[in-house]
């Protein structure tokens, strides 16, 4: 995220603890000059008359409280911020998210069974401003052409971003509902059982259950996206119906994790992710995204005591460009690959010399599905790789000509199955 010398201006005054006033006229201008806001979408000094006071500033569905010094008015931030959020979510019916802050420390709320829980925070470092820029749009969901770099994949969607957290609250409710019907037990215990195959011994959990969960609604989220395909029925989409009807097979199936649309909470929770999901722009991906949030939702401490450890990008794309000579002739296997990242380089890498070399546009789909093939024990792993690199992979880096439309044209038209073993 690159930033003007006035935002970086901005950012070292708010880290000197400017006073409340200064904070709330720094947030503002922060919020017109980087985010691109319209100042009739700001709204500062609003009265709420029910709880006695006067919110500092409310932007779509954020409240901000501005403090002199944080810690110093911590009591009173407790006191307030729960009424603000409770005033708000009882007026727009819809789930609002409280920041607090005195320009250096940043600290996010939101109101859980009716209790003020902090979600996350963070000490501004204006020699880092796009950590922190990226960190304010993950918590207040400005911008809607995020970059599908690392750092804004994590923010936004890893383990400590707003949404994971607002998700995996929504996932714990949904299984305490759910935990007792029959076809939704089921599915588990099919997930169970397949990690303990995977790793030799149960590690199966809630947490570990609602992360998978997450983890594969995203990467359908993602396809979806990537194949330019709007469809409402979050069922439709996790099944991989939605797919089918556009005549690609076996990229979207039905699987463990479609327990979550049993109920219309969970319904509404798979549309929400859908929608933020699309705020990135996913054609300009260069990297495993996927990979990046699976490292983040899952400890590393967990990951590697279960012998799971990822190749970094650039290490499987440079591996790829020198053990493959000539990517339209050699056949390319990863026996374990994971989440895909060798075989995502592997179809750019191929598609890169077919459009050198003039292989026909309406060939290049069914050769490179002849030529690259990977397989994995690990069932989220072999979610992730079909439904993600399915059609991500097809999408060119920048500079290069596009190609979603030729990879549905010819898996609509070979019926050509993108498989993997579970």
């Amino acid at each position: 995220m690159i930033h003007s010398p006035r935002t970086t201006d901005l950012l070292r005054h708010l880290a000197q603890r400017p006073g409340h006033d200064e904070v709330k006229a720094d947030f503002r201008q922060l919020l017109i000059e980087e985010f691109g806001v319209q100042l009739h979408d700001l709204d500062f000094e609003r009265r709420v008359p029910e709880v006695k006071g006067r919110l500092d500033a409310l932007i779509g569905r954020t409240v901000l409280e501005a403090k002199k010094n944080l810690d110093q008015e911590w009591a009173d931030v407790l006191r307030r911020m729960p009424d603000y959020l409770a005033d708000r979510e009882r007026e727009e019916r819809e789930k609002f998210v409280g920041i607090a802050s005195d320009g250096l420390k940043w600290v996010v709320f939101e109101r859980s069974g009716g209790e003020l829980v902090k979600v996350k925070e963070t000490i501004l470092d204006p020699d880092k401003g796009e950590v922190f820029l990226a960190w304010l749009d993950g918590a207040v969901a400005l911008k809607s052409a995020l970059p599908p770099d690392p750092l804004t994949v994590r923010i936004e969607l890893g383990g400590d971003s707003v949404a994971f957290r607002r998700a995996n609250e929504k996932l714990a409710a949904l299984w305490a509902k759910l935990r007792n019907d029959s076809t939704v037990i089921l599915k588990r215990q099919l997930w169970a059982q397949l990690l303990k195959l995977v790793y030799g011994r149960e590690v199966e959990s809630d947490q570990l259950f609602f992360q998978h969960t997450f983890l594969v609604v995203v990467a359908k989220a993602i396809a979806l996206a990537v194949l330019d395909m709007n469809e409402d029925d979050p069922a439709r989409i996790l099944s991989g119906r939605r797919f089918e009807a556009s005549g690609i097979l076996g990229a979207v199936e039905s699987d463990f994790f479609d327990w979550i649309v049993a109920d219309a909470e969970g319904i509404d929770l798979v549309r929400r992710i859908v929608t933020h999901v699309r705020r990135f722009k996913l054609r300009d991906v260069q990297t495993d995204i996927l990979k990046i949030l699976y490292e983040s939702l899952i400890d590393r401490d967990e990951r590697h005591g279960l012998g799971e450890y990822y190749t970094p990008d650039w290490l499987a794309a440079k591996v790829v460009r020198n053990a493959v000579s000539s990517p339209h002739e050699q056949r390319v296997l990863d026996p374990a690959c994971g989440s895909g990242t060798f075989l995502f380089h592997a179809i750019r890498h191929y598609l890169k010399e077919a459009e050198d070399i003039d292989v026909p546009l309406d060939s290049m789909a069914a050769e490179a599905t002849a030529l690259i093939a990977g397989l994995d024990i690990h069932p989220v792993a072999v979610i992730i790789a079909r439904d993600f690199h399915s059609g991500l992979s097809w999408r060119r880096p920048a500079g290069h000509r596009q190609y979603g439309s030729l990879a549905r044209l010819r898996l609509r038209r070979h019926q050509t199955y993108i498989t993997g073993s579970a």
